[in-house]
């Protein structure tokens, strides 16, 4: 986890097997309010949320995608790659 210049905080993972990953974001250490910011198989994405403190994490989703299907995603799809 990386924060940038303009606020925005970049997340990179180790991606060591084919499908998708998703990254959320929660303001609760335990993350009951968590959402998709992110669904790819690139291994970063770039989080441009204001406010926080926020807690991260990235969960392997599988071949088909969609780690939770009934989870929250951030507004516009939730694919935020990043440069």
């Amino acid at each position: 986890m990386k924060r940038l210049a303009n606020g925005s905080v970049r997340l990179e993972w180790q991606h060591y097997f084919t499908g998708i990953c998703e990254a959320r974001r929660a303001s609760r250490p335990d993350f009951s309010d968590a959402v998709v910011i992110a669904s790819n198989t690139l291994g970063y994405c770039i989080d441009t949320a204001t406010g926080g403190p926020w807690y991260y994490r990235v969960d392997y989703a599988g071949d088909l995608g969609r780690a939770d299907p009934d989870e929250k995603r951030e507004p516009g799809g939730g694919h935020r790659p990043g440069p």
